[in-house]
């Protein structure tokens, strides 16, 4: 289920704060990884308790990431990818999961933030 975007955020300094505000995305799961070797699309969703896993995203978060430098990926699986934790430090994007990860090294990252849901 998509949501609505609140805003959107592309000031590095403006990401990185954010990704701290909501705890690293800790224990959320990556939706979608889309990437055509020149633009990636990543997409994080929130995980509602108490739910069958096929049913069970809340807001979903967005990143598209441009000017990409390098790119990495790396998975052990092909199952859900359960979050760790998001970082980025400099311009490296590390999506942290319990079955891998992907790296990503960009100029510009955007990152489209859910409108909160009034059902949680």
């Amino acid at each position: 289920m998509w949501t609505e975007r609140e805003r959107y955020i592309t000031s590095f300094d403006e990401i990185k704060d954010y990704i701290e505000i909501v705890d690293f995305f800790h224990d959320h799961r990556v939706g979608n990884v889309e990437y055509d070797g020149k633009v990636a699309k990543i997409t994080v969703e929130e995980i509602v308790p108490d739910k069958h896993i096929s049913e069970s995203a809340g807001s979903i978060w967005d990143f598209t990431i441009t000017g990409i430098e390098s790119y990495q990926m790396n998975c052990d699986c092909a199952f859900t990818w359960f979050l760790n934790e998001v970082t980025l430090e400099d311009s490296e994007l590390v999506f942290n999961c319990t079955n891998g990860y992907v790296s990503i090294k960009a100029k510009e990252i955007k990152l489209g933030i859910p409108t909160q849901q009034a059902d949680k």
